[in-house]
């Protein structure tokens, strides 16, 4: 929101922690393979819809995948992200 005197970002809140904290603490660094297909699917899902939205975040990695209480995830910093034509 921007106003003559500031400049407001409204963001939402992702409770978590980060994907490689997650799997540093987990038992032999590794989920069990039901978890993981769970993280991956949900993962994929989030970069198809950025693509097709013509986006791409270009700095997917543990450390920008946040993953909550429930399991789910989210895709953050997209500092590195940009948007191109659909051709």
């Amino acid at each position: 929101i921007d106003s003559s005197k500031y400049v407001y970002l409204v963001m939402e809140f992702a409770n978590g922690e980060s994907l490689h904290s997650h799997l540093k603490a987990a038992p032999n660094r590794q989920f069990p393979e039901e978890k993981a297909k769970k993280i991956m699917k949900q993962l994929l899902m989030a970069i198809d819809y950025l693509h097709q939205r013509q986006v791409a975040h270009r700095d997917v990695k543990l450390e920008n995948i946040i993953i909550d209480n429930r399991g789910q995830i989210k895709l953050i910093d997209f500092g590195f992200c940009c948007a191109a034509p659909p051709d």
